[in-house]
């Protein structure tokens, strides 16, 4: 018999393949139970008739009655049922007063950390990627450098107000999840240092004060609008002036 997993998704039980099954089989009201019982590892407080349960990982706090409804069977099914797994070492039961304790056993061979697992792999691929992309965005950055993860500003706009500014816009496009990349932070820096330093700073707060991803020149004060590609924000967005 070949061993290994597959992966059930517990959105099964929505799924009307599942519900046409009125009567559940024994192998159905098996993988129910799996599915049911508490997978997440911290205990749950649970109250049932005014009183506190604790249901732990692996444990499920349904009356016989709930699981009857849920399979279509009868009360006494269930507990013959149940005893059967019970007798099968794959659950233990317990009475709760007001219900029935249901703990599958070795509950982590059937709930197991792969998604933990492909997580930590994933940070581990991404953290050496990083360095390799940085590196190739590097060598496009010519007027304008970002050295140990610090930007340096043209001699014009290397004023605290304008850094406090462009510290304001970074803030802005990490909270629209836009975050500047370094080919950006040249191409907006180029752009902005040709222009005064307080036009500069009215650009960015401009920007930020309507939600935009780019920089735009300052809009005249009359309606007559014209719109054309930007040249300097390396996203082809539109400027309006």
């Amino acid at each position: 018999m070949y061993r290994g997993y597959i992966k059930l998704y517990r959105k099964i039980q929505d799924n009307h393949l599942w519900k046409k099954s009125k009567v559940k089989s024994q192998a159905e009201a098996w993988l129910d139970i799996i599915m049911e019982v508490q997978h997440r590892e911290e205990p749950e407080n649970v109250d049932i008739k005014m009183t506190p349960l604790i249901c732990y990982q692996g444990d499920s706090l349904n009356s016989l009655k709930t699981w009857a409804s849920r399979w279509g069977w009868t009360v006494n099914k269930v507990w013959r049922f149940l005893k059967l797994l019970q007798n099968r070492n794959m659950i233990q039961t317990k009475s709760e007063t007001v219900t029935t304790r249901v703990s599958v056993v070795n509950y982590k061979i059937y709930h197991n950390s792969d998604n933990k697992i492909r997580t930590q792999i994933e940070r581990k691929q991404n953290a050496n990627r990083m360095p390799l992309e940085t590196d190739k965005n590097d060598k496009k950055v010519k007027n304008v450098k970002n050295v140990n993860n610090k930007v340096v500003f043209p001699e014009k706009l290397s004023t605290p107000e304008f850094k406090k500014s462009w510290g304001d816009w970074t803030d802005h496009r990490r909270e629209i999840k836009k975050p500047l990349t370094p080919t950006t932070i040249e191409k907006q820096l180029e752009m902005l240092n040709k222009h005064t330093l307080s036009e500069a700073i009215a650009m960015l707060n401009q920007s930020m004060t309507n939600g935009w991803t780019g920089i735009f020149e300052i809009k005249n004060g009359n309606n007559s609008r014209k719109t054309k590609e930007l040249p300097y924000s390396g996203e082809n967005e539109s400027i309006v002036i």
